[in-house]
């Protein structure tokens, strides 16, 4: 057995769901006296005992799934196993209500709970027709080191960015420290001064202001990363959504100046060329169903060919837990990218949020041993992991980004077009934000100068410094 499948049905219409295990788990064995695998089982869960602590949501979670004796049989196969044995909840059509249950509290009395194991990763999955292998390109040129390519977006619209930029520079580091290139492009919400102040120009992480969905499909094209990283706000009202907040909500905080993307946005926005590995939308509730609405979860809906692993949270995060999962997912990332080199290019990403959720646990431990804070507290279970039923893998390729070479021109032109405008107009001027109306050199107000520089679309980027636009984006990326 090398994974166990766990379908999820219904009708779409309330909370009740069936279950029955998935004709792709291998069942050889099993006695000739249980029910056959595909039998549906309702599922009536009580959702006061979901909503318990930890351990007693698990087990009462556990033992509702055990009431189906082919999945009972399966599991306890499986836990038996002394390799990884992936346990896939499968959400079907109508099964919407399964994508709402914390799957990630399953708890077996042997194993405990099967998440923080090294052997049994719960993940989430949909629905697939036919059988395919899902391969990824992996920039590695001849002689130098293998890259991932990630573009993140902060842009939260609070000063929590920071903490998810100084889990990124540990990305950075983490990779260079394990013979891997870690290349991250940030598209930001913060003031340019505040970039400036407190990045790390070490990490090599290069900026540029977000300040619309066009600045991210750019960088895609653009960057073409294998990881696009969100950290944002998530909401399921009127369907999932992400918010992100753009430049301008710093000095003029409403919902004019964020920008709302929806699943397909994302899904219609990438081309067919195989560079995304994965999706993390560190951001609330992108993990939560709405059976009510019938509807699936953000990261349901995004996972596809296109999109083969999303990363996600069932429920609202704290800003600091959400920073200790990126901290962690992107070592395991950068340890799962080396050991395909050395096996046949396979990787498994269904544990790869393991080390995430064993650092969340000691995040909270207080006075509690790591046993007693895991049965307690649960922010390790909020980050969930989907993932498509196929085999993935990594095809090594020493062509570089065909528009790499064209960086060098990029950044001259737009250091060209920044010392321009700066010449005619003068440097903006800016108190913490917003623009000052005090007098100027070329005797108008900085009103005035910051009205001369919209007319050449970057009032936003005041006080900008020469090197904030030579970062390998195009111009058109961020005016």
């Amino acid at each position: 057995m090398d994974r166990l499948v766990i379908c999820m049905k219904g009708d779409g219409t309330s909370s009740t769901f069936y279950v029955s295990l998935a004709t792709e788990t291998d069942i050889e064995g099993m006695p000739a006296d249980i029910e056959e695998k595909n039998v549906l089982y309702t599922l009536q869960l009580d959702r006061k005992l979901i909503g318990a602590d930890p351990q007693s949501a698990g087990d009462y979670l556990m033992n509702e799934l055990c009431r189906h004796r082919a999945i009972e049989w399966a599991i306890l196969q499986a836990i038996g196993r002394d390799h990884l044995v992936p346990i896939f909840l499968r959400v079907d059509p109508g099964g919407e209500a399964g994508d709402e249950i914390p799957w990630e509290l399953l708890f077996n009395r042997k194993q405990r709970f099967l998440a923080l194991s090294d052997r049994f990763p719960v993940v989430r999955s949909r629905q697939f027709m036919g059988k395919r292998n899902i391969e990824r390109e992996l920039i590695h040129p001849a002689g130098r080191r293998p890259e991932i390519r990630v573009l993140a977006i902060l842009a939260a619209a609070n000063a929590a960015w920071l903490y998810e930029l100084r889990a990124l520079e540990a990305a950075a580091s983490a990779g260079a420290d394990s013979g891997c290139d870690v290349r991250i492009q940030v598209l930001h919400c913060a003031t340019p001064a505040d970039i400036r102040a407190e990045a790390d120009p070490g990490s090599g992480i290069q900026f540029a202001p977000f300040t619309d969905a066009g600045d991210l499909w750019n960088a895609v094209e653009r960057h073409r990363p294998n990881i696009i990283h969100f950290f944002c706000h998530g909401s399921v009202k009127n369907g999932p959504q992400l918010h992100c907040a753009k430049v301008l909500y710093a000095s003029v905080p409403d919902s004019r100046h964020m920008v709302n993307i929806a699943p397909d946005d994302i899904k219609g926005n990438l081309s067919a060329d195989p560079h995304v590995w994965m999706v993390v939308l560190n951001a609330c509730s992108t993990a939560k169903g709405m059976s009510a609405e019938a509807r699936n979860s953000f990261a349901l809906q995004l996972l596809s060919v296109k999109v083969p692993l999303v990363i996600a949270n069932r429920v609202p995060v704290e800003d600091c837990d959400a920073s200790v999962m990126t901290r962690s997912l992107y070592p395991a990332v950068v340890k799962k990218v080396m050991g395909s080199l050395s096996n046949d290019h396979r990787v498994d990403w269904s544990d790869c949020l393991r080390s995430a959720r064993l650092a969340l646990v000691r995040e909270h431990l207080g006075e509690l041993t790591e046993v007693e804070a895991a049965a307690q507290n649960d922010p390790w279970s909020r980050p969930v992991i989907y993932a498509v039923p196929y085999r993935f893998s990594l095809r090594g390729t020493e062509k570089p980004d065909p528009r790499s070479s064209a960086r060098d021109e990029v950044r001259e032109e737009a250091n060209g077009q920044l010392r321009d405008v700066t010449q005619r107009f003068g440097p903006p001027v800016t108190g913490g934000s917003t623009p000052i109306a005090s007098p100027d050199t070329t005797g108008g107000s900085g009103a005035a100068r910051s009205e001369s520089w919209a007319s050449y679309g970057v009032q936003a980027y005041s006080g900008l410094a020469e090197e904030d636009f030579a970062t390998g984006f195009a111009r058109e990326d961020f005016i």
